[in-house]
């Protein structure tokens, strides 16, 4: 089975810092579990990436952005890794808490640098 290399855009690092941070103030002794978990789900995500289905929000980029979503066992709360497939790299371009929109502005910048150091795709908006 291919594997894919799986890459944090670092406004997606940050989306998780900052979400880590949220859960430690609120909940101390499940933030190493959570962010524990959310590492092997991002880690897990190298095998068949293209089984995710088409994020919502691609109808504002056409960029190929997908959705995998991860919640703990038995957790109530969701985050979206929202991504997009270059080569044999999975770009995770934002996580979010899935009652968040990512305003589109900072997706689109993110997004043009991934297609800016990959060179492939083109840029949200570009025809």
């Amino acid at each position: 089975m291919k594997r894919f290399a799986v890459l944090l855009h670092p406004g997606a690092i940050e989306d998780i810092r900052n979400a880590y941070e949220g859960i430690l103030l609120r909940a101390p002794e499940g933030a190493a579990r959570w962010h524990a978990g959310l590492v092997q789900f991002a880690e897990s995500m190298a095998t068949m990436p293209e089984g995710y289905p088409v994020a919502r929000e691609d109808e504002d980029f056409n960029a190929g952005l997908r959705c995998a979503s991860y919640r703990r066992p038995h957790g109530r709360i969701t985050y979206r890794f929202l991504f997009v497939i270059r080569e044999e790299t999975v770009h995770v371009v934002a996580v979010r808490h899935s009652s968040r929109d990512q305003d589109s502005e900072t997706l689109h910048g993110r997004l043009r640098k991934i297609v800016e150091d990959t060179g492939q795709g083109r840029s949200p908006g570009q025809k």
